[in-house]
């Protein structure tokens, strides 16, 4: 029997944001908008678990509020405090995820970050994300993308249709995807050689249109809820 990797789930959660204070801890469709991703990581099979998932945050309101947070049953949070320096608006994520490692002190197999800004994500989803990397023996990373039927320019020109012969938006038929800032996934090997989220071998793991959304703007906030309040009532 193949031993099951140990996965650690890292959700990045700063207090700053300019578009919309406190972003993180936003009310989205009757939760604080970290809490979707929080869900969805507890009711990953992979991840599995209090010891598998760990926020990092530089906001004691943000820590509280996770604290306090319940559904079903209380949520035990592991809270990594990150220094000021990390929590910058142009602090890497890659800062963070060496800085909760340490923190962590063990040494996973596969690392999955969850940004909490981008909440229409189910631990299904997750999971498929981190068996593809499993079942890749040559992929050393998995990003989550949706599809795109843009039109796309550059430097005033089209680069992906003929304007003279415009085709329907659906119509596109080259292979495009958006990257959705949803799930990355990847193995101890890719970032101990790389101290990046994407390797040098990295696989797509596409998602339907609606976890396309990411959450910058109050306009964002707005379609995450609709999203996720229509998601919630099909589900009832």
């Amino acid at each position: 029997m193949v031993q099951k990797p140990e996965v650690l789930a890292i959700i990045p959660a700063r207090g700053g944001s300019k578009g919309i204070p406190l972003k993180n801890i936003a009310p989205c469709a009757g939760k604080p908008l970290v809490a979707w991703t929080l869900e969805a990581a507890y009711s990953s099979v992979l991840i599995g678990g209090f010891e598998g998932i760990a926020v990092s945050t530089d906001s004691k309101r943000i820590r509280d509020t996770l604290a306090d947070y319940t559904y079903e049953e209380t949520l035990p949070v592991r809270c990594h405090m990150r220094s000021a320096d990390l929590a910058t608006d142009g602090s890497p994520t890659e800062a963070t995820i060496e800085s909760v490692l340490e923190w962590h002190g063990k040494s996973p197999d596969i690392i999955v970050l969850l940004q909490p800004t981008s909440p229409v994500r189910t631990g299904k989803q997750i999971d498929e994300a981190i068996q593809l990397l499993i079942d890749d023996k040559k992929a050393d990373s998995v990003v989550s993308m949706t599809p795109s039927h843009s039109f796309l320019w550059r430097n005033r020109l089209p680069i992906n249709y003929e304007p003279w012969k415009r085709p329907m938006r659906q119509a596109i038929t080259a292979p495009q995807y958006e990257e959705n800032g949803s799930i990355y996934v990847f193995t101890r090997d890719c970032w101990e050689r790389y101290r990046n989220r994407i390797g040098r071998v990295p696989r797509p793991y596409v998602m339907p249109e609606e976890c396309r959304i990411q959450v910058d703007t109050p306009f964002d906030l707005f379609l995450a809820e609709k999203i996720l309040e229509r998601q919630h009532a099909n589900r009832e």
